[in-house]
């Protein structure tokens, strides 16, 4: 089913954030199909390779020497070390477009913070289906709003009271950030810059 506009309205999402999120699912389609045609110009050298391969192979045969059997042997280790590499290049794609369209569409994370998250998940435990989405998507949507809540856009409710809207959830942190807020950007100075922050710095 495709994600529109509409259907999140249905959801109880506000425009402005319905726009964030249709944004960021679009993006996602533009990068699939980039990334489509990619994987489509690196399948295009294959049928080359194994043409190079089945010479080799012919060549060894012909001359049942251990020059050319060392040369198909070798040949044919590049075209299995590349098969492999291709798709393990495109396994890793397609699970991160899948987790990243979840983040925003089910778990409801915001488009903005989402690389955020995404620079700190382990790509090899996350498992995709048979359509090519995150596998069990509804409770892996659950576990990570759970674990990254203070990223999730938060719904508002018709008709609640203005004046007495829902508590701040909050947290101790940098500057008012909350604590798994906090967690992240101590991970990611941390990773990247070689910076060890304390709790609360």
């Amino acid at each position: 089913m495709a994600l529109t506009n509409r259907m999140l309205k249905t959801m109880g999402i506000e425009e402005e954030q319905r726009d964030q999120i249709m944004e960021a699912h679009q993006d996602t389609l533009r990068e699939i199909r980039e990334e489509r045609d990619q994987l489509r110009d690196q399948a295009a050298k294959v049928p080359d390779l194994q043409r190079q391969l089945q010479e080799a192979q012919e060549a060894a045969e012909a001359n049942a020497g251990d020059e050319w059997r060392e040369k198909f042997e070798a040949e044919h280790r590049a075209l299995e070390d590349y098969r492999q590499k291709v798709e393990a290049k495109e396994q890793e794609r397609s699970k991160a477009r899948a987790y990243r369209d979840m983040l925003v569409t089910k778990a409801n994370v915001d488009p903005k913070r989402v690389d955020r998250i995404m620079r700190l998940i382990d790509l090899s435990k996350v498992e995709l289906d048979e359509d090519g989405a995150v596998r069990d998507a509804d409770e892996a949507a659950k576990a990570a709003a759970e674990e990254w809540a203070d990223f999730v856009v938060t719904k508002r409710t018709e008709g609640s009271d203005p004046e007495n809207p829902p508590a701040d959830r909050g947290g101790k942190g940098p500057k008012g950030v909350s604590d798994i807020a906090a967690r992240v950007i101590r991970e990611y100075n941390s990773r990247n810059f070689g910076l060890n922050q304390k709790e609360g710095e």
